[in-house]
């Protein structure tokens, strides 16, 4: 009893205060869960020879470690309080700023705050960009894991065994691979350093076993195996002698059925069963994420896999990216917004709201949509959304969607190497990039051969998009876990695309580290001007960033990038260095610098990354909140407004992109020029990519003296070609037979719309004596959702040589039609006449000059 009550005394000096029942309740059941860990072996004790032989000796050097963890909570939380205070005040300096001039309100600065905007109104590093400097910065240290994946054509559809390499060596154990080994310990060097990262910013992640090593497991397949079947396949996987009671002894069976019951419980309500009815869900600061408790031990890396092929719904690529990206969004957060971000979002936007509307009382509604915006962004920022409603119908609008990508677009990588270069070109003037070194850079880094620069740039953090085939191009969550989601993945992989976007974003980056670095070495921040770089006045680069650039060794690249200001110059500046210039204090023992350094290293990409997506357009954040935030999976009407976005979000991203950057030049003459010049470049792109588009095709090149023509370019370089179609065309339709409301609609609503119109109507054509072409029109119709059939470079043969012979022998006369078709409405015929399995001539060019 003496010996119960000192440690009760020793909890509340712990504590500093007189600890409740229910409290020390909780403490005890810690003590005897640290207690059972020390004697496992999970927390290993480094302070000297302890009595953990007894029980009791167990006990009381578990509550030692539990009432220093105590003290060192309570000195966190202090630490995390006066660190939030300072952001705080920081983020409200930033908001006066931005209002200063009176032409942005309070509510849209914290908007700012959250996302990036192109209108030059404000100079601000956002929340948004910061995340994307993170990101970038942790996955060019894996570069060496990627490599050990090996991933091949196939890996959507077979195991790869390079991949079960990495993750053995990723457990500890020995696989006498070089590569796998080498990956293994960047993953876990990298793994590592982010938990260190979140843990200085206030952040809470023990060293636990596997830490480097994310855990997955599928809500769905947990829940649906059923406890029994789920246990019974887990037990003999496990590391058993990680489950001990407190006096060492291996658990029982018994014992360790009745633990997996419980975790069992957790996982297959995904938390739920934990929740206090009537106190709703705990999510707590952000700074307490990732410190749940972690007891399923598996025993090797072979139990790991087994389990994540029957109870998990992603690859390993997806797993390990997952956790990277889940890691930086999270640090991003709580550096940007403090250990509690979502408290600190609520107070600025609450203070924003209240003067927007103690100045505007009569616009209330105005400012309350305003907020509700802001808040739907932030939610969808910060990955809050509404559990699924039915996962069946989640399921299968996923995989329609997933065919729609897989089935549709497997040119678009001509519209990304034609299209986007507009713009491209556009964001390079704006950023004073020399034209030819630009050229030369794109040239070089579009050679498929050249693979050494292009890693070596992945090194410097630039072009990792190849790591994630992030789809957000074309819609939201696009691509994940499913096989039609790696299906849609792997086409934009082979058509191309995802190369074409990710070595130009390169080549422009790279570009832009070497032009920054020749502005860094010749001018000091105060002299900088309007025209110097667009991206030196957008991302809220200020002098002490600049300050610590000027101190870095300038890279050589190579090939005339020969003053690049890379990340690793940045983050080669010395301790001496930047002592010498006064950025940190004399007596720093390395700490500041490597925050420092850090800090400047993450602008830098942030501004670099985030310009680079802007010149090759990916939809961000605020974009795509706009469309998907607030929407329910599972849910058939919110499904159904999913659906309607697809494919619409670069469109319209790119619209308001060019109206943003046109109107933030710095002159009237800056503004018209280029608001005028680059939809008139655009409808030249969207004219060429039409003419490549139609030679692919087997089609003769479109006659350019006709109106309709330079209508459709002007759509088709605004990525809106399918419209084109039914505008200029005499039958209403697009050449694919699909009407303007459905093609409006999207591919799903519209396809399905289609589909219920051609079976509707089929009957009544039928009873008036006419061919309703049944059979061909419905090979049409599928052909749109078969994955790989519209490759741009196999796509003519797939269909001459299977789909039109098919379509004419089931419905004879059907190409006949087809050809009449192209040359009434489009004046063009066909240099491979449909259904021939060989052309009997080559294109006509001159059909472009009109020489019909």
């Amino acid at each position: 009893m003496a010996d119960f009550n000192r440690c009760i005394s020793a909890l509340n000096k712990a504590a500093g205060r007189e600890l409740g029942a229910d409290e020390l309740e909780g403490l005890f059941q810690r003590i005897q869960k640290t207690a059972r860990d020390l004697k496992a072996g999970r927390i290993q004790d480094t302070t000297g020879p302890q009595n953990l032989g007894s029980t009791d000796g167990l006990i009381r050097r578990a509550a030692e470690i539990e009432a220093t963890s105590m003290i060192a909570e309570a000195d966190r939380k202090a630490r995390n309080a006066v660190q939030d205070a300072k952001t705080v005040a920081t983020r409200q300096a930033e908001i006066g700023e931005m209002i200063k001039g009176g032409k942005i309100s309070g509510v849209d600065a914290v908007r700012r705050l959250l996302v990036n905007d192109a209108d030059g109104r404000a100079d601000q590093f956002s929340l948004e960009t910061r995340a994307i400097g993170v990101s970038q910065y942790l996955k060019s240290k894996i570069q060496d894991t990627w490599s050990a994946m090996d991933r091949s054509f196939m890996e959507y559809l077979a195991k790869d065994d390079k991949i079960g390499l990495l993750v053995r060596e990723i457990r500890g154990e020995d696989t006498g691979d070089a590569i796998a080994k080498k990956g293994a310990e960047a993953w876990l060097k990298t793994a590592e350093e982010a938990r260190l990262w979140f843990n200085e910013k206030g952040g809470q992640i023990g060293h636990l076993d596997d830490w480097g090593m994310p855990q997955h497991h599928s809500q769905e397949l947990v829940a649906r195996a059923g406890m029994d079947e789920w246990v019974a396949f887990v037990i003999p996987r496990l590391d058993r002698t990680k489950y001990t009671d407190l006096a060492g002894n291996p658990m029982s069976d018994v014992e360790v059925t009745n633990f997996l019951a419980r975790a069992w419980d957790t996982i297959a309500t995904n938390g739920a069963s934990k929740l206090e009815p009537g106190q709703g869900a705990r999510t707590g600061g952000r700074a307490n994420r990732h410190a749940e408790e972690r007891q399923v031990h598996f025993r090797d890396a072979q139990s790991v896999i087994d389990y994540w092929g029957r109870f998990g719904e992603k690859t390993v690529p997806d797993i390990l990216m997952g956790h990277i990206e889940t890691m930086a969004n999270d640090i991003a957060f709580i550096e940007h917004f403090g250990s509690n971000p979502d408290g600190t979002y609520r107070l600025l936007r609450d203070m924003a709201g209240k003067t927007a509307k103690s100045a505007e009382p009569t616009k209330l509604d105005k400012i309350d949509g305003e907020i509700a915006k802001l808040d739907r962004l932030w939610d969808y920022a910060s990955g809050r959304s509404k559990p699924v409603a039915s996962r069946s119908i989640a399921r299968g609008f996923d995989v329609v969607r997933n065919l729609n990508t897989a089935g549709k677009l497997g040119s678009a990588a001509w519209a990304s190497l034609i299209g986007d270069k507009v713009l491209f070109e556009a964001i390079g003037r704006v950023n004073n990039l020399p034209d030819f070194q630009r050229w030369h850079n794109e040239i070089r880094l579009l050679n498929p051969a050249n693979k050494v620069e292009r890693q070596i740039l992945r090194r410097h953090a630039l072009m990792l998009d190849y790591m994630t085939n992030a789809m957000y191009r074309f819609g939201d969550e696009l691509g994940k876990s499913s096989l039609t989601g790696k299906l849609a993945n792997k086409v934009m992989q082979v058509s191309g695309m995802s190369a074409v976007n990710d070595w130009r974003r390169g080549a422009w980056a790279l570009t832009a580290m070497d032009a920054l670095g020749s502005v860094v070495t010749t001018k000091n921040f105060s002299d900088i001007g309007p025209q110097d770089m667009r991206l030196l006045n957008s991302y809220g680069i200020n002098d002490f960033d600049w300050r610590v650039w000027k101190l870095a060794k300038l890279d050589d690249l190579g090939h005339g990038n020969d003053t690049a200001l890379t990340p690793e110059s940045v983050g080669r500046i010395s301790d001496a260095d930047l002592k010498k210039a006064n950025i940190i204090s004399q007596t720093d023992d390395g700490t500041e610098a490597n925050q420092v350094r850090r800090d400047a290293t993450i602008k830098l990409l942030g501004a670099l990354t985030s310009e680079s997506r802007l010149a090759v357009l990916e939809p961000g954040w605020e974009d795509r909140a706009r469309m998907y935030g607030g929407l329910q999976r599972g849910n058939l009407r919110d499904e159904l407004t999913r659906s309607f976005w697809q494919f619409k979000a670069f469109p319209i991203a790119q619209f308001e992109r060019i109206l943003d950057v046109g109107l933030s030049r710095p002159t009237t003459g800056g503004k018209a020029s280029f608001l005028l010049m680059v939809p008139v470049l655009q409808t030249l792109a969207g004219g060429m990519l039409i003419q490549v588009q139609e030679l692919l095709n087997g089609k003769d090149p479109r006659p350019m003296d006709d109106w309709k023509f330079w209508a459709a370019a002007f759509l088709k370089g605004g990525s809106l070609g399918l419209y084109g179609d039914f505008l200029f065309s005499q039958s209403g339709t697009t050449r694919y037979g699909t009407g303007p409301l459905e093609a409006i609609a999207g591919p799903t609503i519209g396809g399905a719309a289609d589909l219920v119109t051609f079976i509707a109507q089929a009957p009544g054509k039928i009873a008036a004596g006419e061919d309703p072409r049944v059979a061909a029109k419905a090979i049409n119709i599928a052909k749109g959702y078969i994955p790989f059939q519209n490759l741009w470079y196999t796509k003519a043969a797939t269909d001459h040589l299977i789909f039109q012979n098919a379509q004419e022998a089931l419905n004879p006369g059907y190409l006949d039609s087809m050809r009449a078709r192209t040359q009434r409405e489009f004046g063009n015929d066909w240099w491979w006449a449909p259904g021939e399995i060989t052309p009997d001539r080559g294109p006509d060019l001159g059909n472009a000059l009109g020489n019909r």
